[in-house]
């Protein structure tokens, strides 16, 4: 049961303020949700895998005298800690969606299916939940860490995925989710390309509503003006010219900055949602 803060609305998550880094602080808890998860000396060989693969960098166990045992009173979370102190901070993502592998397996192997496995979800839902706590600019999506915007931005998105998929429009939702995954890239994102896949996919959604396959987004919207209402026909093709000239022409010390990308991106996911839709209901 939600409570009463969340019910009324009280309870805001904050604002995202890390995604290309994570301060040593934040490291802690998520090893403590992953050694819950599946417990310590398994996290330990998955972190070692993934740290150090060829074992060139061995390092002792935590004795139980250390103060680090001590404070969490396991020799293998002692050294899980120790480990992921200092480590790049892409790696420690790297090990949560391995933690999330070893997590379906172990569903998986207790005979549950997949689809219906009770600790993926959950190690999942508890991942996202303190990444949102912490202002984490990152969320686990079927075992993938992939981008988070604010939150308007992400129901933007969710609402584009889901609706093309009811329309049966598989292309277009792909489109979206390879922008999702173009401003997820580690460790840097790729601005451009999402900007050119999201609007890929409107371009996908308009070309088929119109029936011209072989026309640009900026040509059905010139040949099918009844396709939008006006102004938001003309200030989409003066956005698709902006996305094209992006995805054309790379000049030195001229990048799209990421609120560009995930401005592009959410307003290619809200047009391709109402297209769809109002298709739908027009069909209906």
């Amino acid at each position: 049961m939600s409570s009463f803060s969340q019910r009324n609305n009280y309870a805001q998550p904050p604002e995202i303020s890390i995604r290309e880094d994570l301060p040593t602080r934040l490291r802690r808890p998520l090893a403590e949700i992953a050694a819950r998860a599946v417990g310590s000396k398994t996290l330990l060989q998955t972190v070692l895998r993934i740290l150090d693969p060829y074992g060139l960098n061995p390092e002792p166990l935590a004795h139980s005298g250390s103060a680090l045992w001590l404070l969490v009173g396991d020799l293998d979370l002692g050294t899980v800690l120790r480990r992921i102190e200092k480590c790049p901070w892409f790696q420690i993502y790297d090990i949560v969606e391995a933690v999330c592998r070893q997590v379906a397996r172990q569903d998986q192997q207790s005979g549950v299916p997949v689809e219906g496995a009770p600790h993926a979800p959950a190690f999942e839902r508890e991942i996202n939940k303190f990444f949102l706590y912490a202002g984490i600019g990152w969320q686990l999506v079927n075992g993938h860490i992939l981008t988070r915007g604010a939150e308007a931005f992400e129901t933007t998105v969710r609402s584009a995925v889901m609706e093309l998929g009811k329309d049966n429009r598989p292309t277009a939702a792909a489109q979206i989710h390879e922008a999702l995954l173009a401003l997820s890239r580690r460790p840097d994102p790729n601005l451009r390309g999402a900007i050119t896949n999201s609007m890929g996919a409107l371009e996908c959604v308009a070309r088929d509503l119109a029936g011209e396959q072989k026309l640009t987004l900026g040509e059905v919207l010139k040949r099918h003006p009844s396709l939008l209402p006006r102004p938001v026909d003309q200030a989409l093709s003066k956005l698709w010219g902006y996305a094209s000239d992006e995805a054309r022409h790379v000049r030195e010390g001229r990048e799209p900055t990421r609120e560009d990308a995930e401005l592009m991106v959410g307003v290619a996911a809200a047009i391709a949602t109402y297209l769809t839709c109002r298709h739908r209901a027009v069909a209906l």
